[in-house]
């Protein structure tokens, strides 16, 4: 089993226990999302495996890797499970996946990530929504 395949099992089953859960625990009324570091780093980890992206240690500052080909061409990753994602920085190059319900994840987005930042100054907090980002993938 490639290294591919084993995330992409093990989110699934993530995803089915979240499922458990929520249903277990619904008069509660609880959402069980998967969020924070597990989910950001299930999006570094499908990058690297899938983008040829190097990733730098965690927690480093602003970007997440950089393309294998390029050094220099530093790269953010983001993954959401919901409508939108938080930019806190000016990056050049962006990556965005989203986590479906079944488990799967697709990309969204990978291109410019600095012209989100045109309008206003750079140390401003943006919440981007998916349906905002440019249909046409390419590599970031």
């Amino acid at each position: 089993m490639s290294d591919l395949e084993f995330l992409q099992q093990k989110v699934i089953e993530l995803q089915t226990i979240v499922s458990e859960l929520e249903e277990r625990f619904k008069n509660q009324k609880r959402k069980f999302t998967l969020d924070g570091h597990i989910l950001g780093s299930i999006g570094e980890i499908y990058a690297h495996l899938t983008e040829d992206i190097d990733l730098y240690t965690p927690s480093h500052p602003v970007v997440d890797g950089c393309h294998k080909d390029d050094i220099n061409k530093q790269v953010q990753i983001k993954i959401t499970q919901g409508k939108k994602i938080l930019l806190t920085s000016c990056v050049d190059n962006l990556l965005v996946y989203k986590l479906e319900k079944d488990g799967i994840i697709t990309k969204v987005y990978a291109g410019e990530g600095n012209s989100f930042f045109k309008e206003q100054p750079t140390n401003v907090k943006r919440h981007i929504s998916l349906n905002s980002l440019k249909p046409k993938p390419t590599k970031p």
